[in-house]
Parts: structure tokens; sequence; C-alpha cells
């Protein structure tokens, strides 16, 4: 939906869709908001300025109305949040066939623990660590 417009990098993960549709959501309902609040304000400011001979009344609250505009951004905000939350699990689980490789990072070293025959399977055939350089080859790599 979002692939021809030139706001967006290059796509790099297979998540990276929902997760725009997530942002351009939050951007346009954010915009949205703005807006309103904006000719709201210009609306209520020119319709209840001060006038000579007018006296102001106080207005008493709806009980509906409080309901409303507390449960409708609730709901909102907990839409929202289940979005976010559905994505956040997607990225975080990895699929059922991954490898395990353990890493253990310091300033200058990078460490890798996993199972050689993973090596040889071709899992890590196309990225191999060597000497603090990323290398890329075709073949398979003992890391």
């Amino acid at each position: 939906m979002f692939a021809n417009l030139p706001l967006w990098p290059d796509r790099a993960s297979s998540m990276a869709g929902n997760v725009d549709a997530l942002f351009i959501f939050l951007l346009t309902l954010c915009g949205l908001m703005c807006v309103t609040i904006f000719i709201m304000i210009l609306v209520f400011a020119a319709k209840y300025r001060r006038r000579k001979g007018v006296e102001a009344e106080q207005i008493e609250g709806s009980t509906a109305l409080e309901l409303t505009w507390t449960g409708v951004p609730l709901l909102i905000f907990m839409g929202i949040f289940a979005w976010g939350a559905i994505i956040y699990f997607q990225e975080r689980t990895p699929p059922q066939d991954s490898a395990e490789i353990y890493t253990v990072a310091k300033q200058w070293m990078w460490k890798f623990q996993h199972n050689i025959s993973l090596v040889l399977r071709g899992v890590l055939r196309d990225v191999a660590f060597r000497n603090d350089r990323q290398c890329r080859s075709n073949g398979t790599h003992a890391i």
C-alpha cells in the first residue's frame, strides 16, 4: 500500500509494512486531532467571546457527554495499544525452525557460540565475521 510513497526507506524486513501502517495511522490520528482542536478553539473563541451587556452564565455538565469524551479516547488508545502489542509479539517471536546462536558482544570483540552442524547445513553460509569485518560470500563458512 505504501510501497510507492517516497517518504519511507526501502523495507529491510517483512514486518516493515505492519510497523509503517501503525506509524502512518498514528501520524494521521495526531494530525486530525490537532486540526480538530485548532478549529474548535477558533469556533468557541468566536462564539463565546466577551460582549458588552451580556453576562456569562454557568453551564451545568452532562454525564453522558463526559462519559462519551472519556470512553471514546479510551477505546482508541486501547486499540492502538493492542495493534502495537500484536506487532511487537510478531517481531519478537522467532520462527519454529530458527537456529540458536549465542553472542557475546564486547567493545572490540564478537564471540559466537553455535552448533557447527548449522553451518554445514547452510544456515550461516551467507554472512561470516572475520577480523572485526563483515565478509559476504556464497560459500559455507565456519565462524
